[in-house]
């Protein structure tokens, strides 16, 4: 009996790699690809260092940052960054400047901040120029 259940065993294994013979390159055919996502390429524009006041009643507290925008690489973009760069700045400074001490300690009050100064360079640059937003630097006190 055991030679029987050795070619069954043995016939099985055949078959199924009989089956993964056929399917597997049918199944790696451009017939059946998955979309091809293609990477777009960013570029990092360092913005000079921001040293702030917050927004906090009595003591005073300060935040000094460098903040790095990530933008679509495209050549026309570059002349439109620098014109922009004194607009950009200020509604950042703005945005710093109404977050208080206590907002900036939490990583989500950063998170929040980071969202805020996105948005203030998509509205000096247009919408969806700006990708992310980074802090290169951040120090409160």
């Amino acid at each position: 009996m055991n030679k029987k259940l050795l070619i069954i065993i043995i016939g099985a294994i055949t078959a199924l790699g009989a089956i993964g013979g056929v399917a597997v390159p049918k199944m790696l055919s451009g017939k059946h690809k998955a979309p091809v996502k293609v990477a777009k390429k960013y570029t990092a524009v360092p913005l000079d260092e921001f040293l702030v006041n917050l927004a906090d009643g009595g003591d005073p507290h300060y935040l000094k940052a460098v903040v790095v925008m990530e933008v679509g690489e495209d050549p026309k973009l570059d002349d439109k960054i620098k014109e922009a760069t004194p607009k950009i700045r200020d509604a950042m400074i703005v945005t710093m400047t109404k977050r208080t001490f206590h907002e900036l300690l939490t990583t989500g009050g950063k998170q929040d901040l980071r969202e805020a100064l996105k948005a203030d360079g998509n509205r000096a640059l247009g919408p969806g120029m700006v990708n992310e937003v980074y802090f290169t630097s951040f120090a409160m006190q």
